[in-house]
């Protein structure tokens, strides 16, 4: 029962085996031993009880809503088909181009990320239904770690977009945002799996140039 783990009746059971065990000390009687177990058990318990407290339970993912038309790549990422895209890069991305730094306080273990945490960074939305155009948007955290000044021809992720046969047309139109339209419409996971893997190619072949 959970109120038996509650930190009041645990201290409560505790002092009241601490009592038995030193009334009972100079008899080392029945109630000395049982005391003295109880003590044991009560200590064991308490010490679990604070472990787990200072883990803490662990947050669940913030999931998309599945009917909704804009998402966070990371509340995406529990579809195994978004996080198998997402993973045909490394599960540690590296930063690509220079930071803006102009103080000199660029922090080198900035340079490799974990691919889940630039998830985070990344939204996919609909933005007109009716000719199914989606933007993929790289916010500032994340743009390092792509080639965003490349040509329209040595661009992975436009590269990787445009052969896709559910592409129409795709353009790089602003530095951090890739305008996408179907031929068909689709829901949202649907098109952030092929947008997993459109950023991921282009992490790839840009940290394939640093070698």
């Amino acid at each position: 029962m959970r109120w038996t783990r509650h930190p009041l009746t645990r201290a409560a059971a505790l002092a009241a085996s601490v009592y038995l065990v030193i009334a009972y000390a100079e008899e080392r009687s029945f109630f000395f031993w049982v005391g003295l177990v109880l003590v044991a058990l009560n200590v064991t318990g308490i010490l679990a009880q604070a472990r787990s407290s200072r883990r803490g339970a662990r947050p669940r993912p913030v999931r998309a809503d599945p009917d909704a038309d804009a998402a966070r790549l990371s509340e995406l990422l529990h579809d195994p088909a978004i996080a198998a895209g997402w993973a045909t890069a490394p599960a540690y991305w590296v930063r690509v181009t220079d930071p803006d730094d102009p103080d000199g306080r660029h922090d080198p273990t900035d340079d490799v990320v974990p691919a889940a945490v630039l998830a985070r960074h990344v939204r996919v939305a609909l933005q007109v239904a009716e000719e199914s155009e989606w933007h993929v948007v790289v916010e500032a955290a994340a743009q390092p770690f792509l080639d965003l000044d490349a040509t329209d021809g040595d661009d992975a992720v436009l590269g990787f977009l445009r052969a896709h046969p559910l592409v129409a047309e795709a353009q790089h139109e602003q530095r951090g945002v890739y305008v996408v339209r179907l031929h068909r419409a689709v829901a949202l996971d649907r098109f952030a799996r092929l947008a997993a893997r459109a950023l991921a190619a282009g992490q790839v072949q840009a940290a394939s140039r640093l070698r």
